[in-house]
């Protein structure tokens, strides 16, 4: 599944939080990243477990993503 930025209505606010959610499946015996990017602290779930967690300094001259390998959490059906 390819990902696509997502953002909230509103634009440069200070202390806005973002839930995002999506479900997608995933094919037995092939490893499932999570590319995730976002101006704070983050966290990622998948299937209701902890998956990812962590702190992007994202500047607009300087984008930062991080990837986690989220395979172990994964099931044939998946909502993150």
């Amino acid at each position: 599944m390819i990902a696509k930025a997502i953002w909230g209505e509103r634009r440069n606010t200070q202390d806005e939080y973002m839930d995002f959610t999506a479900d997608f499946k995933a094919p037995k015996g092939e490893k499932i990243f999570l590319k995730i990017s976002s101006d704070d602290k983050f966290a990622a779930y998948c299937n209701g477990t902890l998956c990812a967690f962590g702190f992007c300094q994202n500047f607009p001259e300087d984008k930062e993503a991080l990837v986690f390998d989220i395979t172990p959490y994964c099931e044939k059906e998946n909502s993150l």
